[in-house]
């Protein structure tokens, strides 16, 4: 997407998030994604969990201001 940098990434699963942060050239990598949401420096965030698992995150990033996009 133009105009959009990618800033920090989150994932359970430690092998996916090293993966996803070399590819993509990520800096910021959490384990718990409420903790990336507390960056002042995010406005929004693209949730790829599995369907039935949207709902906890996309909750957690409307509280805290994010626009989301699943």
């Amino acid at each position: 997407m133009e105009g959009v940098e990618v800033i920090a990434a989150s994932d359970i699963v430690q092998a996916n998030l090293e993966r996803t942060a070399s590819a993509w050239g990520i800096d910021h990598l959490f384990a718990d994604y409420d903790e990336m949401l507390k960056r002042e420096d995010i406005q929004g965030v693209s949730i790829c969990t599995p369907h039935p698992l949207h709902h906890e995150p996309a909750i957690a990033a409307a509280n805290r201001g994010k626009h989301i996009l699943c």
